[in-house]
């Protein structure tokens, strides 16, 4: 659980880490929806009618990786820049995602969720005294790294495999 950050960044950021998926009245998944994973970790992201099913979660990457700039449409910092491999657009661009897969509770339902994020220049963000940014983007071609940014502002939830929460068992993630 981390708090949300304004769009130019911040110096540092507190969460909690919560351990347990409704054991305590802190952890339960309330209207949080859980998307079965498969045996890698995958689940799919669509974007623009792309169904791109080699997405995960990864809070160890300080960004959102995803496509390419020619599908993005978003331009990449120069190569000899300490941006490179973030995207550089002259102003914040909007986009949405559907992140979706099975139910992992066993009603082989597609549970799917929508996922509002913004991608600002990386060289602007990386030059600033912030350390922590929500919008902070690059490229990974065919694929949805959902870094860091996207747990700022909300609950993130992991069912680790074999694992039964009451609601599921895992692996499964939920938001």
């Amino acid at each position: 659980m981390l708090p949300q950050i304004g769009p130019t960044g911040s110096v540092s950021v507190s969460g909690n880490m919560i351990f347990g998926i409704g054991t305590q009245s802190n952890n339960a998944l309330g209207t949080a929806q859980a998307q079965a994973l498969d045996n890698s970790g995958y689940f799919t992201t669509t974007y623009n009618g792309v169904r791109y099913p080699q997405s995960f979660i990864d809070s160890g990457s300080n960004g959102l990786f995803f496509l390419d700039s020619t599908t993005t449409g978003l331009p990449v910092c120069a190569s000899n820049s300490v941006a490179q491999g973030f995207y550089c657009p002259t102003s914040s661009v909007g986009f949405t995602a559907m992140t979706s897969g099975p139910n992992p509770n066993g009603t082989n339902n597609t549970v799917s969720e929508n996922v509002a994020f913004s991608i600002a220049n990386g060289l602007t963000l990386i030059s600033s005294p912030e350390t922590a940014f929500n919008d902070l983007g690059g490229d990974n071609p065919g694929a949805f790294d959902w870094g860091l940014p996207f747990f700022f502002g909300r609950s993130v939830f992991i069912g680790i495999e074999g694992q039964y929460t009451g609601t599921a068992v895992g692996p499964f993630w939920a938001f």
